[in-house]
């Protein structure tokens, strides 16, 4: 076990970002971790782990379970910091990873009660704060960002925590064909493939993720207003529209994030995550 100062190692400022080219190694993942929730997985003897507090202020515990079920800290080569507890906090909130990890908790019948933790990241803890472990075993890991709702009179909202997983043997070994983790629970999974393309339907509230997985790929995206559809009336994404209401020529993530028709209705609206992806 290490623990190091530092920002998040594929992030540096002032650096040539090369298109279409892999963030990370071969052998190398990176998951994340939601402020107020949980990561999980798989473990291999020999895996390095390493945890990035990006934004900083954000505590986080660690159980690790071997193949037997046996939390235990000493399976990462560290102390234990005594009994779960932030933990339990978590998992009796209805966040999406929250729901899920109770799910995985019961199926694989993990007792969280006779498990040790390690508690990382204190309340002090600077923006780009680094802790590295080394698997002794196989093993399941457990990863929470503590905190709740933040209360209105305080300034303390639970941040996301980075997780990389290096391993001793790499799963995949062109990384650049892996594509990342869905943000969320997907409904419908669509692979296109080169010099194709695919509709869909989308209803309000929901959000479309897309991602170039091997880059450098030039693609379109359009939509429409289905209840104009049915009407037999074409309403489209209108560049033209979208520019002069939004100010402008590309919409981004914030302020300028949504796309118009010519009857200046929004169709989309796009948000980005962690990674730089875009999102609608």
């Amino acid at each position: 076990m290490t623990y190091g100062l530092g920002i998040e190692k594929p992030f540096k400022h002032g650096s040539i970002y090369v298109p279409g080219l892999p963030a990370l190694p071969v052998g190398t993942e990176r998951y994340t971790v939601p402020g107020g929730g949980f990561q999980t997985v798989k473990l291999f003897k020999d895996d390095r782990i390493e945890i990035v507090d990006r934004e900083g202020l954000q505590s986080g515990e660690i159980i690790f379970f071997n193949s037997n079920g046996i939390g235990s800290a000493g399976f990462l080569g560290a102390q234990s910091s005594g009994k779960v507890d932030g933990v339990y906090s978590i998992l009796e909130s209805e966040e999406m990873s929250a729901r899920n990890m109770r799910l995985i908790l019961k199926e694989k019948g993990y007792d969280l009660g006779s498990a040790e933790s390690i508690v990382i990241f204190k309340e002090s803890s600077p923006a780009g704060n680094t802790v590295k472990f080394d698997a002794e075993c196989n093993g399941f890991l457990l990863v929470g960002a503590l905190g709740g709702p933040m209360v209105v009179s305080e300034q303390n909202p639970p941040t996301e925590l980075i997780l990389y997983v290096h391993r001793v043997n790499p799963l995949y070994k062109d990384s650049s064909k892996i594509a990342p983790p869905p943000l969320a629970e997907p409904i419908n999974d669509l692979n296109i493939q080169p010099g194709h393309a695919k509709t869909y339907k989308v209803s309000k509230g929901q959000y479309i993720q897309i991602v170039d997985v091997k880059g450098r790929e030039c693609s379109d995206f359009q939509a429409f207003d289905l209840s104009a559809l049915d009407t037999g009336i074409e309403r489209e994404i209108d560049p033209t529209t979208t520019r002069s209401l939004m100010g402008s020529l590309y919409p981004t993530p914030g302020t300028f994030s949504k796309y118009f028709s010519v009857d200046h209705e929004p169709l989309v609206e796009i948000i980005q995550d962690t990674c730089g992806r875009h999102d609608t």
